[in-house]
């Protein structure tokens, strides 16, 4: 007797994301056809002040399988995704940005992934930038895309606690609850989950589409943001933080090599990025969980 195919939960956490969630909930729904066994949509839209819930419920246009939960207070992007497992029956959860569109086959490579190997606990994809308005800094996300997967495909291993927060599949039973206060989803379940000897893997052939940062004040919010993200980590307790790598270059260049030098710019980008990060962190000008929207992302 086969044992039932497993429920597929995709979760979408938005916060005022009427631009975009229509194009990544059709996206979802196409990549969703590839996918074996029962699926479920969750949108979980926490404290939007636009359409995003009207927007999200048009998009899904009665399929069944789609339930929409607003929640009126706004949570943090951690504390949203906890709510949204809580009413999720999958044993699969397939986590993605609001803003994003998948590739249609992406779904399926990070499930297959999951299903064919029990003792898998997270797989994650690729983002690759769509062009923007600005030529120049669409190129700068496409180095930084390439420099992030020379990273993460490591021959190694060392690079997979760089988990792609846009796109990833975590087994529910592995799923830990995220702290309260937590900037990181991502870097934070791939630490642990490594720090647990739990496997993760990367799959670049399941892509996400998305657009770069667009100007330099949206770019330096966001990046920042990652970074001290990651100074957040090591004041965790627990030996798993400890050593969250913050220097990407003194990281990556012992490992990638001569290799490492196509991605010299981007390594010499995020030192000064840590630079600021470490100023701003020690000054006591830290951010709280609470994302701040990089309005230039937004798909079109």
């Amino acid at each position: 007797m086969t044992s039932p195919l497993p429920v597929i939960t995709i979760g979408v956490v938005a916060y005022n994301e009427e631009r975009s969630i229509p194009k990544a909930i059709r996206s979802l729904q196409a990549a969703s056809q590839y996918l074996c066994g029962g699926v479920e949509f969750i949108v979980l839209a926490s404290g939007c002040t636009d359409r995003t819930v009207e927007v999200a419920i048009e998009a899904f246009d009665g399929d069944h399988r789609a339930l929409v939960i607003q929640e009126k207070s706004r949570l943090s992007k951690c504390a949203a995704l906890n709510r949204l497992v809580c009413n999720a029956h999958g044993s699969i959860l397939l986590l993605v940005d609001a803003d994003i569109e998948v590739d249609p086959i992406a779904l399926q490579l990070l499930s297959c992934a999951l299903s064919d190997d029990p003792g898998l606990a997270i797989a994650f994809g690729r983002m690759i930038p769509r062009a923007g308005p600005s030529r120049f800094w669409t190129g700068i996300g496409v180095m930084t895309s390439e420099a992030l997967h020379a990273v993460r495909a490591l021959s190694d291993g060392s690079g997979l606690w760089l988990v792609c927060g846009p796109l990833y599949a975590v087994r529910a039973t592995a799923w830990p609850g995220l702290p309260d206060g937590l900037i990181a989803d991502d870097v934070y379940l791939g630490l642990l989950c490594r720090a647990r000897g739990l496997p993760v893997r990367y799959l670049p052939s399941a892509i996400a589409f998305g657009l770069y940062p667009q100007n330099l004040r949206d770019l330096l919010s966001q990046k920042l943001r990652n970074r001290l993200a990651r100074l957040q980590l090591r004041t965790l307790e627990g030996n798993s933080f400890r050593k969250v790598p913050l220097w990407m270059a003194l990281f990556a260049i012992p490992r990638l090599g001569w290799t490492s030098i196509r991605h010299l710019p981007i390594l010499l980008i995020d030192t000064v990025l840590c630079f600021v990060a470490l100023l701003l962190w020690a000054s006591g000008n830290t951010p709280g969980p609470l994302w701040k929207q990089v309005s230039s992302t937004k798909l079109r």
